[in-house]
């Protein structure tokens, strides 16, 4: 009854608390916080390129970069904030290792940007993301890997990840209207690559 209570209690806080309890030594706080976010952060390495094994091992790496920095954490962000901002340098730590960092700097393509785009908030069409991917998740995959690097990193990180344009930009290092930017020419080409499929009523987010 005391485990369940605990693990009950350890569900309910928020995840900036968990890592500040993990930094003073409460180690059932870790797993709590690897449970919430551990397919997120390997899916987002997958979805980056990454072959199984190899986005295994990232994961793994970043997960004991979290526990490295457990002890000097602050909670002066978003925990997924942080979090994201630590896998994506350790990705493209690895990427300028073995020579693909141009894949994630590559220029983007020069496209009008589409006014007609409506935007609305990344948790409340989640569920229709879902709805989408469980009808066509094949054709869904393909187009979003076929996009540039940069297009699929900021379509990942707002739908897989549900972080606003503002959290993207902190990770990404830049501007808010960048990331709106690629948001929008990023979906804009899954419609197109999709043609008429269901995923033409995705929408994106862009908060004032």
């Amino acid at each position: 009854m005391i485990g369940e209570f605990a693990t009950l209690k350890l569900a309910t806080q928020t995840d900036e608390a968990l890592m500040l309890a993990y930094g003073k030594g409460e180690f059932a706080a870790f797993e709590e916080i690897y449970r919430r976010h551990r397919n997120t952060v390997y899916r987002m390495m997958l979805r980056q390129g990454c072959r199984p094994g190899i986005a295994e091992e990232l994961c793994q790496e970043i997960w004991m970069k979290l526990i490295a920095a457990s002890a000097s954490y602050v909670a002066t962000a978003k925990f997924t904030t942080w979090l994201f901002r630590v896998a994506q340098n350790h990705l493209i730590d690895h990427l300028r290792t073995h020579g693909r960092l141009a894949d994630i700097e590559q220029s983007l393509d020069a496209e009008e940007e589409d006014e007609t785009l409506q935007l609305t908030a990344p948790r409340t069409s989640q569920p229709e993301v879902h709805s989408i991917r469980r009808e066509n998740a094949a054709e869904l995959i393909e187009a979003i890997d076929a996009l540039p690097a940069p297009q699929r990193e900021t379509v990942l990180l707002h739908f897989e990840a549900e972080l606003t344009l503002e959290e993207i930009a902190q990770i990404t290092r830049t501007s808010r209207e960048t990331v709106k930017s690629r948001l929008r020419y990023g979906v804009r080409k899954i419609r197109e690559r999709l043609s008429a499929q269901p995923l033409a009523s995705l929408t994106c987010e862009a908060q004032a």
